[in-house]
């Protein structure tokens, strides 16, 4: 009797669903109580996800997630910076064959492309896409780089080799730019909106590799 008390506090449209209100807030995830009419299941399914990221974050090693690379980075088939260091086992392998992997076959590190005194063996073509440290008010010093940027788009942090790269690069989509040289077309012509791209949130729709995974803030 006194379950059924409970039950007649719930919604007709929940109760329909086949979820009864003891069921939600109950710090269980019911499928059933996911949706709308019951309040999804009262915030139990978002705990439960929230417990089950962490205790897959808690797996990663120390070292790795101290380096900044999270474990969900490693093996996505997406070549991370930061954790192409033998405690993230070289990014389980999403850096093989990329630009990344020359530029660190010649002596650069991961830990010096961060270092923005610019060592001398990250000072090379095959690093340019890595490391803001090797550029002088925005112009890239080697002299394999182009560097007949404009000065407006070297301030905003865009060197000429990014633009036209068919990499959507967020420093460089600006007017001054010439947005990227129209590298995040391929992004903006799926269900990507620009003002989306342009919000410093995360969005499902921009959360593609052509997006730079909406710019880096689904990483966030």
């Amino acid at each position: 009797e006194e379950a059924g008390a409970v039950e007649d506090t719930n919604s007709a449209e929940c109760t329909a669903a086949g979820c009864p209100a003891f069921w939600q807030g109950d710090g269980f995830c019911d499928e059933v109580c996911e949706i709308e009419e019951c309040d999804f299941d009262q915030g139990d399914c978002a705990v439960e996800d929230s417990d089950s990221d962490a205790a897959e974050e808690d797996s990663n090693d120390p070292a790795c997630t101290a380096a900044g690379c999270p474990i969900l980075w490693q093996g996505d088939d997406w070549c991370d910076v930061q954790c192409y260091v033998v405690e993230c086992a070289y990014d389980s392998g999403d850096c093989a064959g990329s630009a990344l992997a020359d530029c660190v076959a010649g002596g650069c590190t991961a830990e010096m492309l961060a270092d923005s005194d610019c060592p001398a063996a990250c000072h090379v073509a095959a690093c340019a896409d890595f490391t803001y440290g090797c550029a002088e008010d925005g112009y890239y010093l080697n002299n394999d780089i182009d560097d007949s940027n404009s000065p407006e788009c070297s301030e905003a942090g865009c060197p000429t080799n990014w633009q036209g790269d068919a990499y959507c690069d967020p420093a460089c989509y600006i007017q001054e730019c010439n947005f990227d040289s129209g590298d995040c077309q391929m992004c903006l012509q799926q269900s990507c909106q620009e003002e989306q791209l342009l919000n410093q949130e995360c969005n499902a729709e921009c959360d593609t590799q052509e997006c730079g995974f909406d710019f880096g803030y689904c990483y966030k």
